[in-house]
Formats: structure tokens, C-alpha cells, sequence
């Protein structure tokens, strides 16, 4: 299994967080309602988590849920939260259309 530069960012947000608490592994995977050496996978990057643990972990370390989840799964961003794109107005799409001018 590759690990990507999106997995290791979760587990580094996770585990700076779990740190600043003063919290063990144990402590959050106990929590959380996992084993503590899944949280130290989740943290090494080496595993995904469900969006189920996704959001047990963020409410522990008290983390944004929404951010959480879009950083365990960066490909859904734009699918679910796409960038604000200003709409063209009809002259707009008129004036860019050269097949519509052609027919005039």
C-alpha cells in the first residue's frame, strides 16, 4: 500500500494535536473506541479512516470535523465543497461562442 502526501498530513495534524493534549495513543484509542495501535497506523499514515472514526478522532482531539475529513479524504473536496467560481453571464457565453456567431 503507497502512502501519500494526504495520509501523512492527516496523521501529523492528528498526532501534533493528540501531543498538545498530553494524551497518549491508548488515551485516544480508547475514546475513540478503536485499538491503540490503529491510531498509531492513522498517524504513520499507513491507514484510512472510515468517516465514522473520522469524526470520533476530531471530536476527541477537538478538531474541526469538516477540515478532518476533507484532510483523510482530499479527493472528495472538490466533488463536495467545489471552488467559488464567478457564473458567466449569457453575453458572456454568447460572446465566446464562435459556432453560434457563425449561424447569424
Amino acid at each position: 500500500m503507497a502512502i501519500s502526501d494526504q495520509d501523512i498530513e492527516f496523521g501529523l495534524i492528528t498526532r501534533e494535536r493528540r501531543v498538545e493534549l498530553n494524551m497518549t495513543q491508548e488515551q485516544v484509542a480508547e475514546q475513540v473506541g478503536v485499538k491503540p495501535n490503529y491510531i498509531g497506523y492513522l498517524e504513520r499514515g499507513m491507514r484510512k479512516p472510515s468517516d465514522e472514526i473520522c469524526c470520533r478522532i476530531a471530536d476527541v482531539l477537538g478538531l474541526d470535523r469538516r477540515g478532518l475529513f476533507f484532510l483523510a479524504n482530499p479527493h472528495l473536496r472538490t466533488i463536495l465543497d467545489p471552488p467559488d467560481e464567478p457564473e458567466s453571464s449569457a453575453w458572456d457565453k454568447f460572446r465566446a461562442d464562435r459556432m453560434l456567431h457563425l449561424r447569424l
